[in-house]
């Protein structure tokens, strides 16, 4: 069974507990392939950044993306360039929330890192 993510979800303390949940085999839900970080997940969120819930789904990459599991999932053409775009926002949510899930992305907790320079 593929798990969807709630892209309503606003709360960023609700997001964190639930990627923290077990899923299987002794894996916590953020690092589970099987269930979660799927091709599903991935086409979620190019969907959802591209739509009227932008900002929420940029928090949404932002809290996925203090996981180091879940940094290099994310590292996709379509959710880097969305990101980037957002930059230029007016939406203070969207603008904010992009900001936070691109340093997220670049940034490895302690050291810096490879991930988005590719992509930025």
């Amino acid at each position: 069974m593929i798990i969807k993510l709630d892209l309503a979800i606003v709360d960023p303390e609700e997001i964190q507990n639930n990627l923290e949940r077990p899923c299987c085999n002794g894996k916590q839900m953020h690092e589970c392939h099987t269930h979660f970080l799927t091709g599903n997940l991935k086409n979620q969120l190019r969907d959802g950044i591209a739509s009227d819930t932008q900002g929420t789904v940029a928090q949404v990459i932002a809290e996925l993306a203090k996981f180091d599991s879940c940094r290099s999932f994310m590292m996709d053409d379509v959710v880097i360039h969305s990101l980037v775009k957002n930059l230029s926002a007016q939406n203070s949510l969207l603008l904010t929330q992009s900001c936070r899930a691109l340093a997220n992305l670049c940034y490895d907790f302690g050291k810096p890192t490879t991930y988005a320079s590719y992509y930025l």
